[in-house]
């Protein structure tokens, strides 16, 4: 098992409750290992298994899904 690591940038969070909605979400994914959310930054960082079919095109539909816009950094 080979674990990478995505950054990304997220536009349109407000509160704590933004970036825990996306923690939770993300890290509900297949094989998302850690899902930490900067709200302040504006940034998240997600951990997962390279293995797994979850990769960052996967990460960045779901941000975009609850309505906040994601890139990659």
């Amino acid at each position: 098992m080979s674990e990478t690591t995505l950054k990304v940038n997220i536009e349109g969070m407000t509160c704590g409750s933004c970036s825990y909605k996306i923690e939770c979400e993300v890290g509900d994914l297949p094989g998302v290992k850690e899902a930490k959310v900067d709200l302040a930054a504006k940034t998240g960082t997600f951990t997962y298994d390279t293995s797994s079919a979850t990769g960052p095109a996967q990460i960045l539909a779901k941000i975009n899904e609850l309505d906040f816009k994601a890139s990659q950094v």
